[in-house]
């Protein structure tokens, strides 16, 4: 199986944010549309998914050195 790279996973939570937070929960109606938040709610919010994404990297790390 191909590992994925180191930083990938704050790549991959980057995208998530930007996916769901900023299309997908906005056109079912979850949240409020991009336009209507201002620039530090997405601001934090992205930076909290790529925390998300550095906790990825550091799980899969951790998994590397012990498999």
């Amino acid at each position: 199986m191909d590992e994925a790279p180191i930083g990938s996973g704050v790549l991959f939570g980057i995208g998530l944010w930007l996916a769901a937070d900023e299309f997908v929960l906005p056109y079912l109606g979850l949240s409020q549309p991009p336009q209507q938040r201002d620039l530090k709610e997405h601001a934090y919010e992205a930076s909290m998914h790529a925390v998300y994404g550095l906790c990825l990297d550091a799980v899969n790390l951790i998994r590397r050195q012990v498999a």
